[in-house]
């Protein structure tokens, strides 16, 4: 199901370049367009994927140098994800 999925994220990310820059609307077109998602409960059924699933197909192609966001978002990105770290090494 995963490569079913990166392959469903890289079509939308080619078709819509905007979702390149919002995780939020990559997910939406994701399960909207390929799970047919109306309401937030459709995200219960089990073929539905999370969307931690989609965010890290994301995150796939942006290691590899494709699909990127733009410099700004990618500034953002990297400045939450230091963050995060720091408040995860503070705790262990």
């Amino acid at each position: 199901m995963l490569k079913e999925v990166r392959n469903q994220v890289e079509e939308i990310l080619k078709r819509f370049p905007e979702t390149r820059s919002s995780d939020k609307l990559l997910e939406v077109l994701v399960l909207t367009t390929f799970y047919k998602v109306d309401r937030i409960e459709d995200i219960l059924q089990e073929d539905v994927p999370s969307l931690e699933s989609i965010r890290r197909s994301r995150q796939y192609f942006h290691e590899h140098n494709q699909y990127l966001s733009s410099k700004k978002i990618a500034a953002a990105r990297q400045k939450l994800e230091e963050k995060y770290r720091d408040v995860f090494e503070d705790m262990g």
